[in-house]
């Protein structure tokens, strides 16, 4: 649900983003508390407000503007119907994003915005200045530690995968902290009968070069689109038999499984990428002979690539319902490993 159909829905919390600027910087200076700082206390408000919240923190592409975090939203209501409250849960945050983004796509909206000096309080208050190439992603100095042999453990690659696992890994508890004081302004104590259930992700993606992150969000459209097709397709035809309505069964061709059973079925591509994490000499190379060795020639989802002049290197495809997909398979062994979480 974009943020112009969410204003469309609830109407009066719009009036919040009418308030003149004077009063919104002043109840942004006002100390912080939990009950105190939220400036509107309207619950609709307070909706519309987290969720704002949210999609500046998250990761959004120049192209897209699409927020790279799934969320599903729960809208309560009591049993008069009057809106209760809401919260939040979050999944699939692409904290890889941190230390990677493609030549189009940019990270930290909400830190660009504060640098365009619209606001100098922001500036000073922050501590940071106008030049985003003095805010580099690794700038710590050395520490000399006596037990440690700095010429033996002061490996270049190991550093910088150290700093983008700490930077992820900080980036992806900011992130779920602010969704809990998000759920926190939204918790009114009334209480709760019923609820409306909003499925917001990532749509399908398909980019010059697609990782293990796309491979994981079309996975999970692959898995949405088969629940749709069955319960539209099948389950309502299965419907028609039952009230004794005379009609042929149509196979519309929308079965997903052969895809979905080639990357979430044992032996299939996260089976094969868990068991190769088991191996300490374990390469991308290993992962991607295994994945020849089991599935080229014998499932017609998978694929070998076929090389384009101009376009990034990529290791196997797989034909999606939207699509096929070019994925390059570097670094996917210490993306599952994952071992500072």
């Amino acid at each position: 649900m974009s943020t112009d159909v969410e204003m469309a829905a609830y109407g009066k919390a719009a009036i919040y983003l009418r308030k003149p600027e004077r009063e919104r910087i002043e109840a942004q200076r006002k100390p912080f508390d939990a009950k105190s700082a939220c400036y509107v206390a309207d619950v609709k408000e307070l909706y519309l407000k987290g969720t704002i919240k949210s999609k500046d923190g998250g990761k959004v592409t120049v192209v897209l503007l699409d927020t790279k975090e799934g969320k599903f939203i729960r809208i309560h209501f009591g049993t008069s119907g009057k809106l209760a409250s809401a919260d939040i849960e979050t999944y699939l945050l692409e904290k890889s994003r941190v230390s990677f983004q493609l030549p189009d796509e940019r990270g930290y909206h909400i830190f660009y915005q504060m640098m365009t000096n619209h606001k100098p309080e922001l500036i000073e208050m922050t501590l940071i200045n106008t030049n985003p190439y003095d805010f580099p992603m690794c700038s710590q100095g050395q520490i000399t530690v006596a037990s440690i042999d700095d010429k033996e453990e002061l490996d270049a690659t190991d550093v910088y995968n150290s700093v983008s696992a700490l930077a992820k890994s900080i980036y992806e508890r900011m992130f779920l902290w602010m969704v809990i004081r998000i759920n926190q302004m939204l918790d009114t104590k009334q209480q709760r009968n019923f609820y409306i259930g909003v499925l917001d992700i990532a749509g399908f993606e398909i980019f010059d070069y697609n990782s293990m992150e796309q491979l994981c969000i079309n996975f999970t459209n692959e898995k949405l689109q088969q629940f749709f097709n069955h319960h539209m397709f099948v389950l309502e035809q299965e419907e028609y038999k039952k009230e004794g309505i005379v009609w042929e069964f149509i196979d519309f061709g929308m079965d997903l499984a052969s895809c979905i059973e080639l990357i979430e079925k044992p032996m299939g591509i996260f089976s094969i990428l868990e068991e190769e994490c088991m191996f300490p000499k374990a390469s991308d190379t290993s992962f991607k002979n295994k994945l020849y060795d089991q599935h080229l020639g014998k499932n017609n989802a998978f694929q070998k690539p076929k090389p384009a002049k101009g376009k990034a290197e990529a290791h196997f495809s797989l034909v999606h319902y939207a699509g096929t997909v070019d994925y390059n398979i570097t670094g996917w062994l210490d993306k599952n490993k994952d071992p500072l979480n």
